[in-house]
């Protein structure tokens, strides 16, 4: 159902960019950062992107677009507590051992992005669907006998597929004298789900409990190749 609808859109965007010989596709990269809390910590993650805005036709301008998203886990510690005394206040012991890990993914967007405005200075909605190959890593380190060093016991990866939404709301605009490029400010929230990426791993002790969700920035550099140099 999802690919008919996804189809039926192209179509339909080729039949507009067909009837107007003036629509001029433009070029743009992008960063993006993410975290599962408004206020960024380590448990967050990060996006690079390429794309295009293939046309503009009246507010609706669709965009295609890849992106690597990369990111890292909170590390869990097993602290040894079992000699400590009842009642014990003092500094937390050395951790016994300790979870890491995070993920890299390729996803492929499309968004049919809403302009309100002018070259000069616009409003922007980007509902946008992706589809990911994600690929999830965890390592399990343990203390030495003689507590100098942790060495790695186990490393799994595994590879996951998922399908996901984000929408964006932000400001579009011409920062810059030259006519080519414009620059683009989103805030985002996406339902890209962490948590999914790392089910399935068996190392013991992992607590997966990451989020399913998120919220982020964004940045985003157009470049106009069929506009003059201004």
């Amino acid at each position: 159902m999802i690919r008919r609808i996804i189809m039926f859109c192209l179509f339909g965007f080729s039949v507009i960019a067909q009837a107007q010989s003036t629509i001029q596709p433009r070029l743009y990269i992008g960063v993006d950062a993410f975290n599962e809390n408004l206020f960024f910590n380590d448990q967050g993650y990060y996006g690079i992107s390429i794309g295009a805005e293939v046309l503009k036709f009246k507010f609706i301008a669709p965009e295609i677009e890849v992106s690597f998203y990369g990111g890292t886990i909170e590390k869990q510690e097993q602290l040894d507590i079992s000699n400590l005394p009842d009642g014990y206040d003092g500094p937390a012991p050395k951790a016994v051992e300790y979870i890491a890990g995070g993920f890299k993914a390729m996803v492929y967007s499309f968004s049919p992005k809403l302009i309100f405005g002018n070259a000069e200075f616009a409003f922007v909605f980007l509902p946008k669907y992706s589809f990911s190959n994600v690929n999830s890593y965890l390592s399990q380190y343990k203390l030495t006998p003689d507590g100098s060093v942790y060495k790695r016991e186990q490393r799994e990866e595994m590879d996951s597929y998922q399908s996901f939404l984000s929408l964006g709301f932000g400001i579009e605009g011409r920062v810059f004298e030259a006519d080519k490029l414009t620059l683009n400010f989103t805030f985002q929230y996406s339902f890209f789900d962490t948590r999914k990426a790392f089910k399935g791993h068996d190392i013991n002790d992992f607590e997966n409990d990451q989020g399913t969700r998120a919220v982020g920035i964004g940045f985003k550099l157009y470049f106009d190749p069929f506009r003059s140099l201004k």
